[in-house]
């Protein structure tokens, strides 16, 4: 794999999505930037680009796409998220529905969405577009469960790491399954790929969840 500078690359992708949120409607752009601008590890599309030099096709414009259509996907279900959590405040600013309205919040979760699939259309690989849209049912169903769940104070392990695979790991798993594909990758190593990206998404969170509890909101940037 050849060496990839991090921090040029993260720019890339940052340039590319101030474009893509770019709309005739200037609250929903403008909302879109609300989000954009509030900060972020790029974590997602970061994966797809660091993915996508492991086959013969390194580093392709395809990689680009698909990195910044599941960030604007990730992005779509952080608004939702807060809206289905009644959340006032996302990275230490306010969400797009305590900034504007629920509607607002709802519909530029839409529109980001709508963005992310439109930008799909560039990718001629029809199983990027599988594994891709399969994902999204499965982080809705995530979302569904989690929400059904949210009160049930005797958990099992089981639906713990379901609920987060589907929350955080599927995204990740996804990133660098897909960046092998975009690199034209063999099967074997795609899998190997994906199964990578599983550990690390499902290691995330599990860290995430316990400094929930044993960090504070000024160390962590969030309530």
């Amino acid at each position: 794999m050849s060496k990839i500078n991090v921090n040029q690359e993260i720019k890339k992708i940052e340039n590319i999505l101030k474009q893509l949120i770019q709309s005739n409607d200037p609250t929903l752009e403008i909302a879109s930037h609300h989000l954009l601008s509030s900060g972020g590890k790029r974590v997602r599309p970061l994966f797809v680009i660091l993915s996508s030099h492991i086959g013969q096709d390194k580093g392709n414009i395809a990689a680009y796409d698909v990195a910044a259509a599941l960030e604007l996907i990730h992005m779509a279900t952080l608004v939702h998220d807060d809206v289905i959590d009644y959340s006032d405040k996302r990275r230490g600013n306010p969400t797009i529905e305590k900034k504007w309205d629920k509607p607002t919040a709802i519909l530029t979760g839409n529109f980001l969405l709508a963005k992310a699939v439109e930008h799909l259309s560039n990718i001629k690989d029809y199983r990027i577009h599988q594994v891709l849209s399969s994902a999204i049912l499965e982080v809705c169903r995530g979302e569904l469960f989690q929400f059904q769940d949210q009160f049930r104070t005797k958990q099992s392990i089981t639906n713990y790491l379901r609920r987060i695979n589907r929350k955080t790991a599927l995204l990740i798993q996804l990133a660098t399954q897909v960046g092998a594909m975009t690199s034209n990758a063999d099967e074997k190593t795609i899998q190997k790929m994906k199964m990578i990206g599983h550990n690390i998404g499902m290691s995330f969170q599990i860290v995430d969840d316990v400094l929930d509890f044993t960090s504070t909101e000024k160390k962590l940037g969030k309530p």
